[in-house]
């Protein structure tokens, strides 16, 4: 029997990278951000399909250099930025380029070769208050950079903390940030997914894309549809059962749902650790041939049952879309009080990605 796959539509995700790019003004650059494999869609794929984006972005050092390593020659930027003096000679190895918040770093930028050149963003705490320089330190930082004539400095960055909730809190961030960088002539980015579709966008010149480069929206109430992205993936798996169910008689683990009438259920190959959310409530759609069918019971490890009622002609071997097409990525987050971020990155590695431009 065929096992649960990930389908993955590389046009999709292109088509997303040039809608998101006509939102923004025409010297503005994007920035793909592609850590945690590319929010599961394969960071090296990604990064080969999106011809037209220059800069890419992950979260840890180890995802730059396994990309630099498979051979991606575009700039890489790493959020975390670098630590310890090996990890500084891994980013000049791989010609990454590092975020430095905390001027801690600055000791370790010190010990560079003074034959090596490092590019660096410098991160600037607008309100998020999680990583970045509170404004004192950012005047210092830049001040210590400039005396190192091996580094270069590409831009200022910072992250919104509410972009996707909060317009007024986000627009306080702008415009914190902005004062921060007024006086300084350098490259400057704070606009993610969200402050991109809700326009918190003015004359910055880089725009970090996340989430909506894979056609799912950002905000709780709309789907990617609502802002014209494509999806870019589908989750499959296959019936594997279908069995007689009566009345009165649980199903799954706890017997948290009880039939309340004679029916049938459809046994589906896929569960928890493929990705499947374990918190998706009974009444969760799944589509076959088309048709919404109910999640009953708890999911498990392995498996999900749906209910297909008296009249369904489901049948062994069946393709189930769990999410995608139809069923778009948002509304089965909600359905498991979950954030698609979650779903994204959650789909395991024994789930095969199969890619496809169209």
């Amino acid at each position: 029997m065929s096992e649960p796959y990930l389908s993955i539509n590389l046009e999709s995700i292109k088509y997303n990278s040039m809608l998101l790019s006509s939102k923004t003004n025409r010297e503005c650059e994007l920035i793909a951000i592609i850590k945690a494999d590319a929010y599961g869609h394969g960071a090296l794929e990604v990064c080969q399909a999106l011809e037209s984006i220059n800069v890419f972005a992950v979260a840890r050092l180890s995802e730059g250099v396994a990309l630099k390593a498979s051979g991606i020659k575009k700039d890489i930027l790493v959020f975390s930025g670098i630590n310890t003096h090996r990890e500084l000679m891994q980013a000049l190895e791989h010609e990454l380029t590092v975020v430095i918040h905390t001027e801690s770093q600055l000791d370790i930028l010190r010990a560079l070769p003074a034959c090596c050149e490092l590019n660096c963003w410098v991160k600037f705490d607008s309100g998020m208050h999680r990583l970045g320089l509170h404004i004192d330190e950012l005047s210092r930082t830049l001040s210590a950079l400039n005396d190192m004539p091996y580094i270069k400095v590409n831009g200022v960055l910072s992250h919104y903390s509410s972009a996707d909730s909060d317009s007024e809190r986000s627009l306080l961030q702008l415009d914190k940030f902005e004062c921060a960088v007024s006086n300084i002539d350098i490259n400057s980015s704070i606009t993610n997914s969200a402050g991109l579709l809700q326009g918190y966008f003015r004359e910055q010149s880089h725009a970090r894309i996340g989430l909506s480069l894979y056609g799912v929206s950002p905000f709780s109430n709309k789907i990617g549809y609502d802002f014209g992205l494509r999806a870019s993936q589908t989750l499959n798996a296959y019936v594997i059962s279908v069995r007689q169910h009566c009345k009165n008689e649980p199903v799954g683990y706890d017997g948290i749902w009880i039939s309340e009438q004679d029916t049938n259920l459809a046994v589906i190959g896929i569960g928890y650790a493929d990705g499947y959310p374990r918190s998706a409530k009974s009444g969760t759609p799944v589509l076959i041939h088309g048709v919404e069918y109910p999640l009953v019971g708890r999911v498990s490890m392995d498996l999900i049952c749906v209910d297909i009622g008296n009249d369904s002609e489901v049948k062994v071997g069946d393709e189930v879309v769990l999410w995608g097409g139809a069923l778009p990525i948002e509304h089965i987050a909600r359905c498991a009080g979950v954030i698609p971020y979650e779903l994204l990155t959650g789909v395991s590695k024994r789930v095969n990605r199969r890619y496809f431009n169209n």
